[in-house]
């Protein structure tokens, strides 16, 4: 199933891969890990992420908490520091860092060289929050906004998309014979530990040159 283009892949791994990445689209997901540990002076902690199950990623926002019981607050991405660059080129113009400091994620899953099986890695580097101790950071995506739309042109029906998978990608609700779909707009990572001091910033403990 997973050998696409091998003199084996005839009909069935391939209506199987449909089914996979069918099953995938219902509900974007979020793989987040740190790139690299963060360095005194840079102010801000290199991040990469893939979204799973998204054909277009539209934006992604950073978030941090000092706990888990604590409401999430918005950092920005910022510019890339100079040790980061070369890892940006390779990763790609549109998978990086704009100027306004928020990320768009471009092309999902079918995006040029890869499949559901394999999306795009997103790269950032996330500012590091004014905070000493314990901490988390997640990155929150929003995916297919457009799904969700009024459809426009000449021919167009003059409705909102009608089916629960497209609705899926924006704030909706439905309930049925007991059984209920409920959508967003943006999709939340897992959020990975920090540690923060005044002389290093934050760094990920899962991160083993994680400077302490």
């Amino acid at each position: 199933v997973a050998g696409a283009g091998a003199p084996a892949d005839g009909h069935v791994p391939r209506n199987m891969r449909l089914a996979l990445a069918s099953i995938d689209l219902l509900q974007p997901h979020i793989e987040l890990a740190p790139s690299l540990p963060a360095r005194p002076g840079e102010g801000c902690l290199r991040l990469e992420w893939q979204v799973w199950g998204a054909i277009k990623v539209d934006d992604t926002v950073a978030l941090w908490r000092a706990t888990p019981t604590s409401a999430w607050e918005e950092v920005p991405f910022v510019a890339a520091p100079p040790s980061r660059r070369k890892l940006a080129s390779a990763v790609g113009p549109s998978h990086f860092s704009l100027a306004d400091g928020r990320v768009l994620g471009g092309d999902g899953v079918w995006a040029t060289g890869h499949s559901p099986f394999s999306p795009p890695t997103i790269a950032g580097c996330a500012r590091t929050p004014p905070h000493v101790g314990s901490a988390q950071l997640a990155v929150s995506v929003r995916a297919d906004s457009s799904w969700a739309a009024s459809p426009s042109g000449q021919f167009a029906p003059k409705l909102p998309p009608q089916t629960h998978f497209a609705r899926a990608r924006s704030e909706y609700k439905a309930k049925h014979g007991g059984f209920e779909v409920v959508g967003r707009s943006r999709w939340l990572s897992a959020p990975i530990a920090l540690n923060c001091s005044a002389a290093f910033g934050c760094c990920a403990l899962q991160n083993r040159r994680c400077s302490r």
